[in-house]
Formats: C-alpha cells, sequence, structure tokens
C-alpha cells in the first residue's frame, strides 16, 4: 500500500486535486523525518486505523470536505479500536525518542541526522500540512514561506555534506509570490 496517499476507505481514488498532493508531500516530509516508513497499514482499513491513532477520528465536517464514503467510514469506525497509549498521537514520537517508542517499529526514528530541537519544528510543521480537511492544509506560498525552511533562502546556509543549497533564491520566492504565468497565465496580483 502506497504510504504517500490517504486510503481509499477516507477519500475517493478519483479526487485528484494539488490537496491531495499536499496531502502526500507531507507523508513524504514524515518518511524524510522518521527515516522509514511513515503512516504504515497493513491493509486499507489498516492504514485508515494508523491514521486515526495519529489524528483522532475526522468530524462529520472533515469528512464532507474529504467526500469520504459514509458506507466505508462507518465500516472502518465499527472495528476501529483506538491505541491506548496514544503513541503516535500529534506525531510527538518522532522528536520524543525513549526505550518505549524505540522498542516498536511504527515508532522508531532511524533518522539521526536531525536534532530533536529541529525535529520538533519539523513535526509542527508536519501538523500543519498532515490535516483531514484540505483547505485547512498547509500549502502553496503559506507552505513556501513557513518559518521552517527559511534558511533555505539564505545563500549561507549549508548542507548536512557541507556543500551551499544554490537552488533556491529570494528572487525564486518572488516569482512565486507573483504567480506562476508560465503554468497557469495568472498571477496573484
Amino acid at each position: 500500500m502506497s504510504i504517500a496517499t490517504q486510503s481509499t476507505y477516507l477519500t475517493r481514488i478519483t479526487m485528484k486535486s494539488s490537496s491531495m498532493n499536499i496531502w502526500s508531500c507531507g507523508c513524504v516530509f514524515g518518511e524524510l523525518l522518521k527515516g522509514g516508513i511513515f503512516l504504515a497499514g497493513k491493509s486499507a482499513i489498516n492504514q485508515a486505523e494508523v491514521i486515526f491513532d495519529a489524528l483522532g477520528i475526522p468530524t462529520k465536517d472533515e469528512l464532507s470536505m474529504m467526500r469520504v464514503s459514509s458506507t466505508k467510514y462507518r465500516e472502518i469506525v465499527q472495528m476501529y479500536e483506538p491505541d491506548p497509549l496514544r503513541k503516535t498521537a500529534d506525531f510527538n514520537w518522532l522528536y520524543e525518542q525513549n526505550s518505549s517508542n524505540q522498542r516498536e517499529r511504527r515508532t522508531t526514528v532511524f533518522n539521526d541526522k536531525i536534532d530533536s530541537s529541529d525535529m520538533k519544528q519539523a513535526t509542527e510543521l508536519l501538523r500543519l500540512i498532515l490535516v483531514y480537511n484540505p483547505k485547512q492544509r498547509l500549502a502553496g506560498l503559506d507552505l513556501l514561506t513557513n518559518p521552517y525552511f527559511s534558511d533555505l533562502l539564505k545563500s549561507s546556509t549549508l548542507r548536512f555534506n557541507r556543500q551551499v543549497i544554490g537552488c533556491l533564491t529570494r528572487n525564486d520566492l518572488k516569482e512565486v509570490e507573483k504567480g506562476d504565468t508560465s503554468m497557469t497565465n495568472e498571477t496573484t496580483e
């Protein structure tokens, strides 16, 4: 099962939009942070349960915004047994590594390149991306201008391998702010 998409039980597979792409990017970001599979389920239903453990059960409004099949949703919720220890709730386990978390594959962080302070900041960003309501997901310019990414625009910022990050500039951000006319023939002005 692909971890970069919501469970087919949680959303229609035909619903392709930028908000689905943002969800997928959030899952990939989670994998980079963890250094392993993020929100992995053994089946579509189990994956929905894993997501419920992390984000809670969606509200009626959230279900409506996701265009969820009420039949499939009821099927999952009737079988769902929440994790009583709430080990994966809010993704805190990403930066609160302890012996209990390290014993369980779903809460073990294999990435040793990110210190706990940076991991906490990254987790805060992840919480803004992985939300049920597509309209509430951090996306577009709001995502790119999030303080988490501010160092990427500094010419002095170095990668882990001590090389300069030269692919992003303040001019790139200005172009995004104006709108990408090469793709849409529209601007935000």
